[in-house]
C-alpha cells in the first residue's frame, strides 16, 4: 500500500521479483537470489546455475501458479522436473526455458530448505510465513499480524492455500502457532491441531528464530519505503530467515479467518485509520459546493 509517492526513485515495484531481489540484496538483506530471468525467449543471467535444485516461477506470478521445482541429478549434470516427466541438462536448461517462454517472463531461483524444527509440518515444500508490517504512528515499520503456510500432503512443493495447502495463525510476539485450516470456499474450514500427513503438532508449536523473522521484516520495510503496508513471505531456513518476496496486496480474508478477528478491531485496522486520517489532513481543503 502506497498512500503517496514522495520519491519515485525509491519506489521499486514489489511485484517485479527480480527488481525486488536486487533492491533487497543491495541493502544487505537475506533474500532468495535471482539466477536468471527469461522473457519472451530472451535470457538474462545473474549467476551460474548451481548443481542443486531449482525453483522456477512466473516473474509476476501469484498463488504458486505455474511454479515448478526441478531436482538436480548429479550423475547426469541435469535437472528433472517434479513428477519426473522431463529432464534437461544443466548447460541447456535456460535455453529450454527460453524456447517455452513465449509471452511470459520466468524467474529462476535456487530452491531453499527449511529449518529442521519445522520439517515435520513443512514436508517437501519450502514453508513460509506471511507477515504484515505497517508503518506505525512513530514512522517505524511494525509487525502486525502473521500466518504460517504449509502443504497438507507429501510430495507437494508449494505451500500456498490456493494450491491445497494449510495455514496457521501465528502469535506475533512469540511465534507460536494456532490450529491450521485449509482454504475453505464454502462453509467453515477444517481446523487441524496436528498435521494431517504426519501427525506432528501444529497448534502450540513455536517457530524457530521468530525474533529474527520480525527483525528481518522491519529491516526490509525500511528498504522499500515509502510504502505504508507490505506483506512479506519469509522462509525459516536452517541458519536464518530468508525473504522470498514482498506483496503490495497481501489480502485480508485469510488473516481474519485464521485469527478469528475482524481486522477493523485489530491493530491492523487501527494503523490504517491513522494513515488515512493523517493523509486526509495533508490534503488541500475541498471548497464547499455553491448553493
Amino acid at each position: 500500500m502506497l498512500l503517496e509517492l514522495s520519491d519515485p526513485q525509491r519506489s521499486v515495484p514489489i511485484g517485479d521479483k527480480a527488481a525486488f531481489a536486487a533492491r533487497a540484496q543491495g541493502a544487505g538483506l537475506a533474500v532468495v537470489s535471482t539466477l536468471a530471468v527469461v522473457t519472451a525467449g530472451e535470457i538474462k543471467t545473474f549467476a551460474e546455475l548451481p548443481r542443486a535444485d531449482l525453483f522456477v516461477k512466473l516473474l509476476d506470478g501469484r498463488h504458486g501458479k505455474k511454479a515448478e521445482k526441478w531436482f538436480y541429478l548429479p550423475e547426469h549434470d541435469a535437472y528433472e522436473r517434479h513428477g519426473g516427466k522431463q529432464q534437461v541438462g544443466r548447460a541447456s536448461f535456460l535455453e529450454s526455458l527460453a524456447a517455452a517462454s513465449a509471452n511470459k517472463s520466468i524467474i529462476v531461483q535456487p530452491c531453499l530448505t527449511n529449518h529442521p524444527d519445522i520439517a515435520d509440518i513443512a514436508l517437501d515444500a519450502v514453508a513460509t510465513c506471511r507477515l504484515i508490517t505497517i508503518v506505525n504512528e512513530h514512522g517505524e515499520p511494525e509487525p502486525i499480524i502473521a500466518t504460517f503456510r504449509m502443504p497438507a500432503l507429501r510430495d507437494t512443493f508449494v505451500d500456498n492455500m490456493h494450491r491445497g495447502g494449510l495455514a496457521a495463525p501465528v502469535d506475533i510476539k512469540t511465534g507460536t502457532l494456532g490450529a491450521a485450516t485449509d482454504y475453505a470456499t464454502a462453509g467453515p474450514g477444517i481446523r487441524h491441531e496436528t498435521h494431517p500427513a504426519t501427525g506432528a503438532a501444529i497448534a502450540g508449536s513455536q517457530l524457530p528464530g521468530w525474533q529474527d523473522v520480525l527483525e528481518l521484516a522491519r529491516a526490509a520495510h525500511h528498504c522499500f519505503s515509502p510504502r505504508i503496508l507490505i506483506g512479506w513471505d519469509i522462509s525459516i531456513g536452517p541458519h536464518r530467515p530468508i525473504i522470498i518476496e514482498g506483496n503490495e496486496y497481501p489480502g485480508v480474508g485469510g488473516l481474519q479467518r485464521l485469527h478469528n478477528q475482524p481486522l477493523g478491531s485489530h491493530r491492523f485496522g487501527q494503523l490504517l485509520v491513522h494513515h488515512l486520517l493523517d493523509n486526509r489532513r495533508s490534503l488541500p481543503a475541498v471548497p464547499e459546493p455553491p448553493n
